[in-house]
């Protein structure tokens, strides 16, 4: 198959996929991929590869996506698609047990995005992120992107590019963390934080401040907090010490 076949190929795999017809696209993309016999165009080779991808993501064939890629010859794909695929495929890692793989994809993903200057689309990966790791009940992991997220609060509000969503998501996956964990730092941030939660219009901000307040390890940490600045408080002076003199 040569370059023009391949395209024409592609055309009427991407009009499959248009019209959802995901089962047939799929079908036509290996078919397409096994009567390539040599190193096609690297960007038609690309959309092969994208298309044939999302089409066993999208049919939730989590091993055929996953054994999509990566594919036999080189390939390119615009930044916008490899963020997409890195993201999609973090997701299929969540989905048939891959742990190690999700934090890899998720991080190539942020990493596309921070270099696209899209820091709303870096965000969404982060948030995404700890999301999977909360589906398969491992907040203990979210550790590696809650910066991301949360790093936008200490920016100020000014600077949350009108997307305080993202950081009030930040504080849910804290907690969920501090459930997991009982990291002490975290405790110490979601404290912090309360200030800007009472302050955030965001639905989430309330229930971040209602986990805060009924936890038990939250509560203890804060007691810590409170009897340690007490104790940096020098002590009054002495009565004896300010005695008039006789």
């Amino acid at each position: 198959m040569d370059d023009r076949e391949l395209e024409a190929r592609i055309e009427v795999i991407a009009h499959a996929m248009r019209n959802d017809a995901y089962a047939a696209a799929a079908e036509l993309v290996d078919e397409t991929d096994r009567e390539i016999v040599e190193q096609p165009d690297p960007e038609l080779y690309g959309w092969l590869c994208f298309y044939r991808f999302r089409a066993a993501f999208l049919l939730e064939e989590w091993e055929r996506a996953w054994s999509a890629l990566p594919p036999r010859f080189a390939f390119l794909v615009s930044p916008t698609n490899a963020a997409w695929l890195f993201s999609a495929r973090a997701e299929v890692a969540a989905r048939t047990g891959r742990v190690e793989e999700l934090l890899a994809h998720a991080a190539k993903c942020i990493g596309i995005r921070r270099e696209m200057d899209d820091p709303d689309g870096m965000l969404m990966a982060a948030q995404t992120a700890c999301e999977l790791l909360h589906q398969i009940d491992r907040d203990d992991l979210n550790v590696h992107f809650l910066p991301i997220i949360l790093g936008e609060a200490r920016l100020g509000e000014a600077q949350l590019l009108g997307k305080p969503a993202y950081t009030a998501y930040g504080y849910l996956a804290l907690v969920r963390q501090i459930i997991a964990t009982g990291n002490p730092i975290c405790i110490d941030l979601l404290l912090d934080g309360r200030d800007w939660l009472a302050r955030c219009d965001d639905e989430l901000a309330p229930r971040v401040l209602e986990l805060a307040s009924t936890s038990p390890l939250v509560q203890a940490r804060l007691a810590s907090r409170a009897t340690a600045r007490l104790r940096a408080v020098p002590p009054p002076p002495s009565s004896e010490r300010w005695a008039p003199e006789a």
